[in-house]
């Protein structure tokens, strides 16, 4: 019987892991993007909630790995194209992501642009490429902050008709706090805000975009004042409220059965099909009252 030494063995598999790697193809003239570091020079100004934010700006992704291995990578080496358009493999190949391939410049304007959007209207965005070895290489983000604008005043329109007097009305529950840090997301979820108490008073025609929220930061000292206006081009129909003129009450509504009775009580008209409809059992479930304004 012949003995096979266990390094034989080790050193068969050594080799067999080894072309799993995906670097088959790589050059030291074009090399693998193997992902990126983000830091801030400032680590007081680095929160969870920023770092996420500009990690979500950062791309290609990089090629998956299992340990020092990229099997997907590896596959794509060893198939024909024509191998690799069959549906079996579709999901379980992928070209290496080289540096070529990657936009540094877009992802530092981006990051800078999510930053700015977050109150923070100051700040320097760099990178700098580190190669780990001849074929591989990393970006390296470096994010510095300054003082970030914060809420000041916050201004609601003049009170010249009634829908203005409706946005000011709600003025209280404003989302837009003096002292909070200026925040873009938080601009646009005052405006679903108002609009939400703006259909519940009348105005079901109304959209968010008509609001504009103006941002003013010429006073020099990191403060926001927030000057909210309802747009010029807003359209006549969606600045008026709209009411309840008439209800009707079907007892046994079909789109077949169209023989039916119409019985009116004021502004109410109850239609039936059998007769049978009491209006004072009807009128204690009925919120819908004639002459109110209509609430989405």
């Amino acid at each position: 019987m012949i003995r096979v030494q266990p390094y034989w063995i080790i050193a068969a598999v050594v080799l067999v892991l080894s072309g799993c790697t995906g670097m088959k193809h790589i050059t030291s003239e074009d090399p693998l993007y193997t992902g990126y570091k983000l830091k801030f020079a400032d680590k007081e100004n680095s929160t969870k909630r920023l770092a996420r934010i500009a990690n979500s700006v950062v791309k290609p992704a990089p090629n998956s790995r299992l340990l020092w291995m990229r099997p997907a990578v590896a596959r794509d080496n060893m198939l024909s194209e024509k191998a690799k358009k069959k549906k079996f493999w579709k999901s379980k190949v992928a070209e290496p992501v080289l540096l070529s391939q990657t936009q540094p410049a877009q992802v530092t304007a981006g990051i800078q642009n999510r930053m700015f959007h977050n109150g923070y209207f100051r700040s320097i965005v760099t990178y700098d490429t580190l190669l780990t070895n001849e074929r591989k290489a990393k970006y390296v983000y470096t994010i510095t902050l300054y003082e970030p604008y914060r809420f000041g005043d916050i201004v609601f329109p003049n009170l010249t008709d009634d829908l203005s007097g409706k946005m000011a009305e709600a003025r209280q529950e404003t989302l837009l706090k003096s002292g909070d840090i200026y925040s873009l997301e938080l601009v646009k979820n005052e405006r679903a805000r108002i609009d939400r108490n703006l259909k519940e008073k009348g105005y079901i025609y109304f959209n968010p975009e008509f609001i504009t929220v103006r941002a003013d930061t010429v006073t020099g000292d990191n403060l926001v004042r927030a000057m909210l206006t309802i747009k010029p081009e807003t359209p006549p129909e969606s600045r008026r409220p709209y009411t309840i003129r008439k209800v009707f009450i079907h007892d046994d509504y079909s789109l077949e059965n169209t023989l039916s009775d119409t019985i009116q009580y004021g502004n109410y008209n109850l239609i039936t099909h059998r007769n049978t409809l009491r209006f004072d059992v009807l009128e204690r479930g009925i919120f819908l009252k004639p002459g109110e304004r209509f609430a989405q």
